[in-house]
């Protein structure tokens, strides 16, 4: 149906097949839903953004919170394209939301999913009217003079900073906490209802997330309010009015105001506003009179005290152990009060401040009963909890950083954007995917081209933590995509940040290499004049790899240096390139020759002028001294080859020619390889005998060239005999 929509007109998809298709979206089998799902994009766009919004939009978010994770899974395959088909507006205020929910799927399969995807549908936020970045008809990117803009872009995120009262630890679904470590044996779905169940500890942390329509109609029936549908009523860009919903405990009710419920006001009554300055100094002077008491106390008083609250705190683990708990702070009666399941939430940080939750189900265990009694398993959990609480600060600290970054922005949503810079956490590669940093560099191009180098800042950090990923499959991805980034940069933001990685990529392993030379030409010409010249000495380097067998590294050299031709003088070609131009001409592969004939005629090209002469002449003797008169046929037959083509091309004129190369083709006429002739014959039936100056007079070979035409056309070799008989028009058709 979906194929058919795209060649019949506009009005029978609206009439026929819409109808059809929006009915099988709520089709009870779910491999329909999920194929639907998978060609809900193309519909989108036969139908145009307005028929898209009023009757696929909806049937797209029911998709979206389908039941079977593989429907879900297939609509974040698909998302680019349906964004790409809607109105910036639906695009920001619905899609941007929905997509944050996939985010935080409690399917590890759907959020893999989502963050691969996360990327190329950031890139559906770009303006090129306010980056001047665009692709031209052949998919290159350009650059252009952007327009000015007053106020606000229409289809932006607005200017005015986002007040949020949860961290960023708490935007993702509660199976899978960004700041902590999911470890479990449990099956997913087991794991899947065990937090769907609509029931949360009250001494446990809530964490937030945006939760699907059957969840939202059982949550307003608890809570006795309508505010089942209000995560649908609140733009993406007010978190902090309801945008993200909060499960609240058992026995509480739900606040009547949305805009009051907060993560720091789920755990207390609102505090009145308080004098901290006053505070503090009253704080200070209560720990002074404190210490001061306790130096006065007798010595043996400190000692007993000291033992009363190590025997309390071991009877307490005790018990806690006996009971079958594990157990994640020092504090053992406050971790027995938190475990009241099998799969604990465990808060690291100060009871005073919401910080970030992570889920364990099994906590290392101290060895024995004994070693409780003697101290030393109290000391391994001490230390234990303490490199966690490291962790989770370490973590909130960079979720704060991102949130930060995030906002510095006003093109794409913050909760999207700050979700893509978290991909390079450790964390994310457990929880969600080992490959996602990779992902992450294959799409920073395009998340940087919507942002512009403006908001380059935004990203500066996250490119840093790329380029020194431990995984060369990362920086190999980044070395692809450097010139791609230096045009969307700039001049200045290149020099500046983006040369330093790109001589590091050029020290690395052969896999990243190979990155920096595909698109060598690219990014030089991006450079002055002097910043190019200093790549000049390092052009030999790439000549070198850890494995010689590894043939396509000269390859792509030998197209590159083509290309880095007319970006440098005649005399730096000749005293940089063309070295490793006769090095390319001998090489042992003949890809690597062949690719290699366009380098030679491109620099005698340049050596046309009269004041090169001599370093014309110089090349000459030096192609026919290695090459013409090589003892191995493969060296002579590109040499036939290379007089062929830079015929062709006119980098050389023809009194030249005949003068300098035409007498040792001749001689090659009748080499004893069959190869050569053939090569021969293709160059006298295709160029040499149709050339007027050739065939005429003027040319002082003109007997011996007719004498070689004769005996190529008597050769006892088939095919020799067969391209010297060939007509042009066939003999164009025949690759030389």
């Amino acid at each position: 149906m979906v194929r058919v929509s795209s060649l019949v007109n506009h009005n029978v998809v609206e009439n026929m097949f819409l109808p059809k298709f929006c009915e099988l979206c709520s089709e009870s089998m779910f491999h329909i839903r999920k194929v639907c799902a998978t060609s809900i994009g193309e519909m989108c766009r036969v139908a145009g953004p307005e028929l898209a919004e009023k009757f696929l939009l909806p049937k797209f978010f029911n998709l979206c919170e389908d039941g079977i994770w593989g429907v879900r899974k297939a609509c974040t395959e698909c998302f680019m394209e349906v964004s790409n088909s809607l109105s910036p507006n639906a695009r920001k205020t619905e899609l941007a939301q929905l997509y944050a929910s996939l985010l935080c799927d409690q399917s590890r399969w759907v959020r893999m999913s989502a963050f691969q995807a996360l990327g190329p549908f950031i890139s559906t936020f770009a303006n090129p009217n306010t980056t001047g970045l665009y692709f031209d008809e052949d998919g290159i990117l350009r650059v252009q003079q952007p327009a000015p803009v007053e106020g606000q872009q229409k289809g932006l995120v607005p200017t005015a900073p986002v007040e949020s009262a949860t961290s960023p630890a708490e935007t993702v679904a509660s199976s899978d906490p960004v700041g902590g470590q999911e470890v479990t044996s449990t099956d997913e779905d087991v794991h899947t209802s065990s937090n769907s169940s609509g029931e949360t500890d009250s001494n446990s942390q809530p964490v937030t997330q945006l939760t699907n329509t059957e969840e939202k109609t059982s949550l307003g029936k608890e809570s006795g309010s309508d505010n089942a549908n209000v995560s649908k009523e609140v733009t993406f860009e007010q978190p902090s009015s309801g945008g993200q919903l909060q499960q609240p405990a058992v026995g509480e009710s739900e606040p009547n105001k949305v805009d009051e419920f907060g993560s720091f006001k789920y755990w207390r009554e609102p505090v009145p506003t308080l004098d901290l300055d006053s505070i503090l100094q009253e704080v200070r002077q209560q720990d002074d009179s404190n210490s001061a008491a306790v130096t006065s106390e007798d010595p043996s008083q400190q000692q007993k005290s000291a033992l009363r609250t190590t025997e309390e705190n071991l009877k307490a683990l005790a018990t806690s152990l006996e009971d079958g708990i594990p157990i994640s702070t020092g504090n053992a009666i406050q971790a027995q009060q938190q475990s009241s399941s099998q799969v604990s939430t465990f808060v690291f940080g100060p009871s005073s401040s919401p910080v970030s939750a992570g889920t364990f189900t099994a906590m290392p265990p101290p060895t024995t009963y004994a070693s409780i009694l003697t101290g030393n398993s109290l000391t391994a959990t001490a230390k234990r909890n303490k490199k966690l609480s490291g962790e989770s600060s370490g973590y909130e600290s960079s979720g704060s950083l991102w949130e930060l970054m995030a906002k510095q922005q006003d093109i794409i949503p913050h909760l999207l954007l700050e979700n893509y810079l978290s991909m390079t956490d450790p964390s994310r590669a457990q929880t969600v995917d080992t490959d996602i940093a990779q992902h992450c560099a294959y799409s920073l191009p395009a998340v940087a081209y919507t942002l512009g180098k403006e908001n380059w800042k935004c990203l500066r950090s996250l490119y840093e933590t790329l380029v020194s990923d431990m995984q060369w499959k990362v920086r190999r991805t980044l070395a692809f995509s450097i010139h791609e980034l230096a045009i969307i940069l700039g001049s200045e933001l290149t020099h500046s940040d983006l040369i330093p990685i790109f001589d590091d990529f050029i020290k690395d392993l052969d896999e990243v290499r190979v990155g920096v030379l595909s698109h060598l030409s690219d990014f030089l010409k991006l450079l002055n004049k002097e910043s190019r010249r200093s790549y000049l000495p390092k052009i030999k380097e790439f000549l070198e790899t850890d494995n010689n067998r590894v043939w396509r590294t000269r390859l792509d050299l030998a197209m590159q240096l083509v290309k880095l031709c007319p970006l440098f003088t005649c005399s730096e070609v000749v005293e940089h390139i063309l070295p490793i131009a006769m090095k390319l001409l001998s090489d042992r592969i003949s890809d690597v020759r062949q690719a290699a004939l366009p380098l030679l005629s491109s620099i005698l090209n340049l050596l046309k002028e009269p004041e090169q002469d001599q370093q014309r002449l110089m090349l000459i003797n030096d192609l026919i001294e290695k090459l013409a008169l090589s003892e191995k046929w493969h060296a002579r037959q590109i040499y036939v080859q290379g007089c062929h083509r830079i015929l062709k091309d006119h980098s050389i004129k023809s009194d030249q020619f005949s003068k300098e190369l035409l007498p040792s083709i001749i001689t090659l006429s009748i080499d004893k390889t069959p190869n050569v002739r053939i090569s021969v014959a293709k160059l006298l039936s295709q160029e040499l005998l149709h050339s007027d100056y050739f065939t005429g007079s003027q040319n002082p070979h003109h007997d011996d060239l007719m004498n070689a035409e004769t005996k190529l056309k008597a050769d006892v070799d088939s095919d020799v005999r067969y391209f010297a008989n060939l007509p042009t028009e066939k003999l164009e058709q025949v690759s030389v």
